[in-house]
């Protein structure tokens, strides 16, 4: 089982507490490792996700497609970001999540939605590059 907490400023006291709590009532055996990794927590999408989908992925989809950029990111918001439907003055509007306002688990799931759809019609889309 994993352990995972966030510390935010407002309650900070009580979300260390949490952490130490249960470092401290942790059975450590030889059988058994573990890793502490406390490092800033990414609430937006990461560069490297924008980076990804604006070189790779909607390059696939251009040259499959002979799109534009803008044209391809259009493209692939109407195939793989689940519409969301709003009713304005009685009338009701399909609304698709903009990239800008996604958090780093949306992009994720929508790089993931966009790199599936391209693959079911031939379109093999590269694999990400990372550095250490």
């Amino acid at each position: 089982m994993n352990f995972s907490q966030i510390i935010r400023y407002k309650n900070e006291g009580i979300h260390k507490e949490r952490i130490f709590n249960y470092v401290e009532n942790l059975i450590v055996s030889e059988k058994v490792e573990y890793e502490c990794i406390i490092k800033p927590y990414k609430k937006g999408k990461s560069l490297e996700q924008l980076g990804y989908y604006w070189t790779a992925v909607i390059s696939t989809a251009r040259e499959w497609q002979g799109l534009t950029v803008d044209e391809a990111d259009v493209f692939l918001k109407s195939n793989c970001c689940t519409p969301i439907y709003k009713e304005i003055f009685g009338e009701t509007y399909e609304i698709r999540k903009s990239i800008a306002k996604m958090k780093i688990n949306e992009m994720a799931k929508y790089i993931d939605d966009c790199v599936n759809f391209l693959g079911s019609h031939g379109q093999a889309v590269p694999p990400p590059h990372y550095k250490e």
